[in-house]
């Protein structure tokens, strides 16, 4: 597969004259995406459950996809599972309502982490926190001092790659510390897999959704050893993924991982993450890495020296082409809004981390604030907003610049 600078071809659709940089929110579909699901619906029918011949085709080219993410992720069939979801928030839910808890048991995160790899956590566990150094990124050394001295501490939960830094962890160094503690390692990969390859040979668990990686059809995918996934625990049951219940109500689970496939399959969802994933890997995590590289270098070129502009974390030499900026003397959602006029995307709010932005700008709101705020309906204030620009193998140099245009007219007093 050829690749480029340009890669439009690559896409079903793209808008002419609109500069697309929300990606690390959602990505729009490969065309090889959109060629498979209207494939697919030319012959859908009941996963799993009918006996017709369109039902036989669905059911079929449904498990194909579960063997594809299988290569994805690197899993071992004899060890690991594919669990198809609706998107990683509700992989994490799952994940965390199922595991075979004990009382005092605790989950450790890092003071980054997005609020859908903390909340589920929360609900099931004691939380225990790892914080992140002045550059906001994990210290293996302190990171094993706590586990070291926590014997509760039975699951790390961290993303692979943060949607704010860009940064990726070192996943094969944390999961060794974990194995020598006998700590089970979860990693969300939401901005990790349309970036970098996943192993499951350094985790338990992992996650991440078909709308950051090119196949926006509601499709997630949880990763997982079988020994996590043969519980039940407190995860969603009813029907699906139970074969038969007994007159007092105990349910015969279906095997792993269709234990966790509850009600009627997202077979769009499931053939489109899929039909990503092979692009993916057929363009190579080589190219792709590269084009990341470029696209950031291209960033600090042409946004780190304006005026009023505070771009955070520019290292040359981060893995993910993400920009993370703040505007002092302008409030970010009209800079967004302005962006917006003049056919350009960004993002605009807290990136769900809320304990990141708190930290990075040295902010503490009270309680009682945060109350009053939900109350109202009212957004937060200013001061906790930035802007993100992040790209994805449709944009190039030029997109950077028309950005950059843009954010010195509203220095000049455009806006």
């Amino acid at each position: 597969m050829s690749f480029n600078d340009n890669n439009n071809e690559l896409f079903w659709h793209l808008h002419n004259n609109y500069v697309y940089l929300d990606n690390a929110a959602s990505t729009p579909p490969f065309r090889s995406v959109m060629e498979k699901v209207l494939n697919f619906m030319r012959n859908y029918g009941s996963i799993h459950r009918g006996a017709g011949i369109l039902s036989e085709l669905t059911t079929q080219q449904y498990e194909e996809a579960r063997k594809t993410m299988m290569k994805f992720v690197n899993a071992n069939s004899e060890r690991d599972a594919v669990v198809f979801t609706a998107n990683t928030t509700d992989s994490i839910n799952k994940l965390a309502s199922m595991y075979p808890w004990n009382p005092g048991d605790k989950t450790l995160i890092s003071d980054i982490e997005h609020s859908a790899n903390t909340l589920p956590w929360c609900k099931v566990s004691q939380i225990e926190v790892c914080p992140t150094n002045n550059a906001l990124e994990i210290e293996l050394d302190a990171l094993e001092e706590i586990i070291k001295k926590d014997n509760k501490i039975k699951v790390v939960a961290l993303a692979g790659t943060s949607n704010i830094t860009g940064r990726t962890i070192p996943v094969k160094e944390v999961y060794g510390i974990c194995k020598k503690y006998g700590v089970n390692l979860f990693i969300d990969a939401s901005q990790m897999a349309p970036h970098h390859p996943i192993n499951m040979d350094y985790c338990d668990a992992v996650s991440f959704s078909g709308h950051k990686m090119y196949a926006p059809f509601g499709g997630g995918v949880l990763a997982a050893r079988k020994s996590i996934l043969s519980h039940i625990g407190q995860a969603p049951t009813g029907g699906g993924n139970v074969v038969y219940y007994t007159p007092d109500y105990e349910p015969v689970y279906q095997e792993v991982p269709r234990n966790h496939e509850i009600g009627t399959q997202n077979g769009v969802g499931a053939i489109s993450i899929a039909a990503a994933a092979e692009t993916l890997m057929q363009i190579g995590w080589d190219n792709i890495e590269n084009h990341d590289k470029k696209i950031h270098e291209w960033m600090i070129k042409h946004l780190a020296d304006i005026p009023n502009i505070k771009l955070y974390f520019p290292q040359p030499d981060c893995e993910t082409s993400i920009a993370i900026f703040d505007t002092p003397t302008v409030s970010p959602i009209m800079v967004g809004d302005y962006l917006s006029r003049h056919r350009i995307g960004v993002r605009v709010g807290t990136f769900c981390v809320y304990r990141l932005i708190e930290k990075l700008k040295r902010l503490s709101m009270p309680h009682e604030m945060v109350k009053s705020l939900a109350i109202s309906g009212r957004s937060l204030p200013d001061e906790y907003l930035l802007l993100r620009a992040s790209s994805g193998l449709m944009n190039t140099e030029n997109d950077i610049i028309i950005l950059a245009n843009k954010l010195k007219e509203i220095n000049n007093g455009s806006i």
